[in-house]
């Protein structure tokens, strides 16, 4: 299901609301591509307030990636949510206190930044790519930092173009 940007407003509790995806996951919004969002010039900000119900992987936050290729395969960019099991095993060389439960991911770069969130706890998340490094900021504190290097040239004049949708939500028909 589409959300209008119409729908946003208050709650019945008087509580102002942007845009609330109450855990459906064919709710979105879609940014249609357009050249000033297809040419990615080696710097990118990303941020979201988000209450999290849970976390299933592959589930987007927010992302520009081709609805029709296999998640973590499409050129593009994007906020994800990982589970237990995929945490544990991106985790796999260590054991840090609470595992991970978001990524930021850059297409064409094998690593991720990762956080922890809380459930239902509302959590302000900014990610950024400089072309040279990776980084999230969870409630404005730095929390990953990751080298951004990519496997090969091809990789890198293909991320310079990616003509893709942005998704605000889920991406339609990946069922995450």
């Amino acid at each position: 299901r589409f959300i209008a940007i119409g729908e946003m407003g208050m709650t019945a509790e008087g509580r102002h609301v942007a845009l609330l995806f109450p855990g459906d996951n064919n709710m979105f919004v879609q940014v249609k591509t357009s050249p000033s969002l297809n040419r990615l010039q080696n710097q990118l900000s990303l941020e979201a307030w988000v209450k999290p119900a849970g976390f299933v992987t592959g589930a987007p936050v927010a992302c520009k990636a081709s609805a029709s290729a296999p998640l973590g395969t499409a050129l593009g960019f994007g906020l994800f949510a990982i589970d237990e099991v995929a945490a544990k095993k991106m985790m796999a060389d260590c054991v840090p206190d609470k595992l991970p439960n978001l990524t930021w991911w850059v297409s064409g770069c094998p690593a991720r930044c990762m956080i922890a969130l809380e459930v239902d706890e509302w959590s302000h998340v900014a990610a950024t790519w400089d072309g040279a490094m990776m980084h999230m900021y969870h409630n404005g504190v730095l929390a990953d930092s990751v080298p951004y290097v990519l496997a090969s040239a091809e990789e890198a004049e293909a991320l310079h173009a990616v003509k893709a949708d942005l998704y605000i939500g889920a991406i339609p028909g990946k069922g995450a």
